[in-house]
């Protein structure tokens, strides 16, 4: 049985009710929310292709129409033009999040809406763009979210777009109808195919907000880095982003193939015919009507009832990005390793303690040696020895083994073999470690999300999605942000933003970001000032890199 996670557990970390009652409260509206500058002083509205939006004087813009609602007919197909409209769209309020599990507001299947935070001052603006996907084990979350608000990211110049895409089965279904009644023979990645929808109307749209079109930055984090991941190999994504950043991106134990088992992980169509049974869909005379007739709800228990029988690896997802051949054609790690990729500059990093809110919650649990052992076994091979004896997940050091084997296995061992392949394919690559522990505040934030109040400070180190507080510039002192954090948060973003800007980062007041070379690698390590220090050798790295080649997908 593979490892999983519990349900309300994501290793692609949405955000929480917890920030969204203390914005609420207006606790941090001074820290999130505040005028960029005058956005744009021009004209009334502002045109874009299905219609006119009126302009905002904050240049804040939140539930723009992307695509047409995917309902009825449109329930698992590839994401169609939105509608026009004629009378101006005031385009004041987010639109709902993509339906889940425990949302933090509401939920709708309309929801593939947009947002874009401007500094623009001029309509002839065209300022560096960037697009950032959520994350949430491609079943949570939200673009919309108070986290990525980024009203401190836009100060650095970028016009920041955030976005809401299909989720979990309605999002990542495939089923052999599906693929049957598709032009391409494929189904599945409808998600994936609506990230692509937004990056089309970003590129047809932004220069009216003072975007450059022709100068766009994808990034994301976690699920939302996969997704980068998935877009720097798909055909049909050439053109639509000119860089990338891959904040915690999870590559192996996250993947199907469409039509066949690898390792022991049921294709993806598979899972949609185990959906269908479910929902009674598969004794109606067709299918598809009854599938696009289910209830959300249903669909929604459908698949969370699968996760205990067919959860993958990684936080136990049923329905998530494809290989299909077209819109994802390989594994992404076989393609960058054959240098496959679309050569676009590159950075990608992790934290210091990657799975320490996710441990108590592994299913089977490996909460003792011998637990431990059978896991090391199952997803080390023939190199399970070798592991041990680097990591033995005995008493005392159980925890710290266990938090150093998965992290590795999720998130370090791929973000390396990336940067590796990225550099060697010849095309920019910079690589960062963010090592900062959160405050107490923004840890219980982080710990709500992952139901694990019980890790303490010590345990918890640098978790998974630490570096999302000053990437968007989330540091509020109600949530134990001082002035040195904030003096981090300051590099990060102008980091990021130069970036965006130019294909390099440059940290402001710091060192220089050296370029990724496997010869003598060396990082950016974010802790509490930034320096360029060389790559911290893991020698579980490569035994989790030849893992995958019998282990896992």
């Amino acid at each position: 049985m593979t490892p999983q996670v519990a349900p309300r557990l994501s290793p692609f970390a949405p955000w929480t009710m917890r920030i969204v009652l203390l914005l609420a409260l207006g606790l941090l509206g001074w820290a999130t929310f505040g005028v960029v500058g005058p956005a744009l002083a021009a004209a009334k509205t502002i045109a874009t292709d299905s219609g006119p939006v009126l302009r905002r004087s904050d240049g804040v813009y939140q539930g723009i129409p992307y695509a047409a609602p995917p309902v009825g007919a449109l329930r698992w197909r590839p994401p169609q033009p939105a509608r026009p409209w004629t009378g101006p769209l005031a385009c004041d309020a987010p639109g709902p999040q993509c339906p889940q599990n425990d949302a933090d507001g509401d939920t709708a299947e309309d929801c593939l809406t947009l947002g874009v935070r401007t500094p623009a001052r001029t309509v002839g603006d065209r300022l560096p763009v960037m697009v950032f996907f959520h994350g949430g084990a491609f079943l949570s979350g939200a673009g919309s979210l108070s986290l990525y608000a980024g009203e401190a990211l836009a100060r650095e110049g970028v016009v920041l777009v955030t976005v809401n895409y299909r989720l979990g089965a309605l999002g990542f279904m495939a089923h052999p109808a599906l693929s049957a009644e598709s032009p391409l023979g494929v189904s599945g990645n409808y998600g994936l195919l609506d990230q692509q929808a937004a990056l089309s109307w970003v590129r047809r749209n932004i220069a009216a907000f003072g975007g450059d079109p022709d100068n766009v930055t994808v990034f994301g984090q976690s699920a939302g880095a996969a997704s980068v991941l998935a877009h720097l190999v798909s055909p049909a994504a050439a053109g639509l982003f000119h860089k990338a950043i891959l904040q915690s991106p999870v590559a192996p134990g996250a993947l199907r193939r469409l039509k066949d088992a690898v390792h022991g992980v049921a294709p993806a169509e598979d899972i949609g015919r185990r959906i269908a049974a479910r929902l009674g869909a598969d004794t109606e005379p067709d299918t598809l009507a009854a599938l696009r007739a289910a209830s959300v709800e249903d669909i929604l228990d459908a698949t969370e009832a699968l996760r205990p029988e067919a959860g993958l690896e990684v936080a136990g997802i049923v329905c998530s990005p494809t290989v299909d051949g077209v819109v994802v054609p390989d594994h992404p790690l076989k393609l960058f390793a054959t240098g496959r990729q679309h050569h676009v500059p590159l950075i990608i990093g992790t934290t210091a303690n990657e799975s320490s809110l996710f441990l108590d919650h592994l299913d089977p649990p490996a909460d003792t040696t011998q637990a431990y052992v059978r896991l090391a076994t199952r997803r080390f091979g023939d190199d399970a020895k070798k592991a041990l004896a680097l990591a033995p997940g005995r008493e005392p050091g159980l925890w710290k083994d266990l938090e150093r084997l998965v992290s590795v296995r999720w998130f370090l061992a791929p973000a390396e073999f990336l940067a590796r392949a990225q550099a060697a394919s010849g095309s920019p690559c910079f690589v960062y470690r963010y090592g900062l522990p959160p405050p107490l505040g923004a840890l219980a934030a982080l710990e709500d999300e992952g139901d694990a109040l019980g890790v303490s400070p010590q345990q918890a180190g640098v978790p998974h999605g630490a570096e999302l507080f000053p990437v968007f510039g989330f540091e509020s002192p109600w949530l134990g942000f001082d002035d040195a954090d904030r003096d981090v948060g300051r590099a990060m973003r102008a980091a990021w933003a130069s970036f965006a800007r130019t294909g390099r980062p440059v940290v402001a007041g710091g060192p220089t970001w050296p370029g990724f070379d496997p010869a003598a690698p060396r990082i950016m390590a974010f802790g509490k000032t930034p320096a360029a220090t060389p790559l911290p050798k893991e020698p579980l790295v490569p035994l989790a890199e030849r893992s995958w080649q019998t282990t896992t997908y």
